[in-house]
């Protein structure tokens, strides 16, 4: 846990968006339609959630979500594949 909370601190970065730049309707939880904008105004090579409204969007663009949207444990095993 250690390594992975200190490849966070070295890799991740905080993001913030404005309210008016969230994309209303993305997911089928009104309250999940932020992540969906701070990912794409982050320009975020992936999203990380455990939630399964956001997992069962379609990453593509005809749903508007062009950021991949994985699991930890997924996540987890990129970590370890890419060292």
């Amino acid at each position: 846990m250690r390594e992975y909370l200190l490849w966070l601190r070295e890799h991740a970065r905080v993001a913030e968006i404005a309210g008016e730049d969230v994309v209303a309707g993305a997911t089928p939880d009104p309250d999940d339609d932020y992540l969906i904008a701070v990912a794409i105004g982050s320009a975020a090579e992936v999203l990380v959630s455990g939630d399964s409204h956001l997992l069962d969007l379609e990453t593509d663009m005809t749903s508007g979500v062009s950021t991949p949207i994985i699991t930890p444990r997924e996540f987890l095993e990129q970590l370890k594949r890419s060292g």
